[in-house]
């Protein structure tokens, strides 16, 4: 059965059933693209916040990097946000063959560097197989270098990019590596590692001295379990806590832009992410989330705050509006290509029709002219084979039918 034929039933069972072998805690690209909008917000929400943190504010990831990686750049230096999608063969347990895409995180390209940062909200088994994969694609297409030098025996260096995961839960348990070690077939060995973040063991004074104003979203995670505690003694506690940080993270962002290590706009983008992330979090416990919002947002807006918001978001409308209508341009233009298109396929065909009528005119012609010549069936049959590739069967009828019977 073809793929765009299965039942929503049947597509359950290929999700439960018929996963890849080695990763069988990832969805199929099929019910990925099903989810709706908001179960597919909820579900990539930590990997989108990280995203976007980025995206908007490429300055924030240098931090972590200098944390991770102990490589600290200039400030200004240009950071590139690449590709994570990558086409892979996957194995069936049913014995299916397919191609799928799979999608890291966040990769970055910091001068001559690469960065690659998966976020997950908790330990699985199988990650350093999940980071081995995209790593070597990751090296594939970024980080291949040919040797033109003839006296080198390597024909290619292959440079694997700088790997962190960013658990934001963890346990006792969890290492400070994800590692496996890789055997190749001359008899050399590898020790394969990615180092790990584990997000809650940083606390308010950490994050603020070595400026990772990136992991501020995810702080509200650590007391996730308390709040949905069965002791209402250990859920009061717990909110109590959570307001508490969540004051520390904005006077921590006010402070940061102060000082010139955020940007305005980063500041508010970061506090956004954080809200978004409580939301999320707690939103289904209504007093807890009330409190929250009282903790992030002043309870009196001045006029000129509010005049400043009315005019950024006019100013976002209308770039929306720019935006829209470049896209209704492109359209256009792709319209007019498409009808252009369209016509010279019609010529085409048109072309190839009187081809074809000039060809079967050509052989009535060669087969009656044969035929007058006093061939035989059999000798214009060959003659038609050796001089157009035909089949014998094509032969025959092409023959019979354009033959004259006395």
């Amino acid at each position: 059965m073809q793929k765009n034929e299965q039942t929503n039933e049947q597509k359950k069972v290929l999700l439960q059933e018929e996963k890849p072998l080695i990763f069988k805690e990832q969805i199929p690209d099929d019910i990925i693209k099903e989810l709706t909008p908001e179960i597919r917000r909820q579900y990539f929400l930590w990997d989108e916040i990280t995203k976007r943190e980025v995206q908007l504010h490429p300055e924030v990831v240098l931090p972590l990097i200098e944390e991770m990686f102990h490589r600290k750049y200039e400030k200004g230096i240009p950071i590139e946000l690449l590709s994570t999608e990558y086409a892979v063969r996957r194995i069936y347990e049913s014995g299916e063959k397919v191609i799928q895409s799979i999608y890291s995180d966040l990769l970055i390209r910091v001068d001559k560097d690469l960065y690659h940062i998966e976020c997950q909200m908790e330990e699985q088994k199988d990650m350093v197989l999940r980071m081995l994969e995209y790593d070597v694609h990751i090296a594939l297409n970024y980080g291949t270098q040919k040797n033109d030098c003839q006296e080198q025996k390597r024909s290619y260096n292959l440079w694997m990019p700088k790997s962190v995961i960013l658990y934001l839960e963890h346990s006792a348990n969890t290492p400070d590596y994800e590692e496996c070690e890789i055997h190749f077939a001359d008899g050399t060995s590898h020790s394969y590692q990615v180092p790990i973040m584990k997000v809650q063991n940083y606390s308010m004074e950490m994050i603020e001295g070595k400026h990772l104003n990136m992991l501020i979203p995810f702080l509200p995670i650590r007391f996730r379990k308390a709040v949905r505690s069965a002791s209402s003694q250990t859920r009061e506690k717990a909110g109590k806590e959570l307001t508490e940080l969540l004051a520390k993270c904005i006077m921590i962002l006010k402070r940061e832009k102060e000082n010139g290590v955020l940007t305005e706009w980063a500041r508010n983008d970061i506090a956004e992410f954080l809200s978004c992330a409580c939301d999320h979090l707690y939103g289904s416990e209504p007093e807890l989330i009330r409190e929250v919002h009282e903790v992030m947002e002043p309870a009196i807006k001045l006029r000129r705050e509010i005049v400043q918001e009315l005019s950024e978001s006019v100013k976002t409308l209308d770039e929306r509006r720019k935006s829209l209508e470049e896209n209704n341009r492109s359209l256009e233009e792709n319209n007019r290509s498409l009808e252009e298109n369209n016509r010279s396929l019609t010529e085409n065909n048109k072309l190839l029709e009187r081809e074809n009528r000039r060809l079967e005119d050509g052989l009535i012609h060669l087969i009656q002219k044969s035929q007058a010549e006093g061939k035989s069936k059999e000798e214009v049959v060959k003659m038609l084979r050796e001089l157009f590739s035909f089949s014998e069967t094509e032969a025959k009828k092409k023959t019979e039918n354009h033959w004259k019977e006395a």
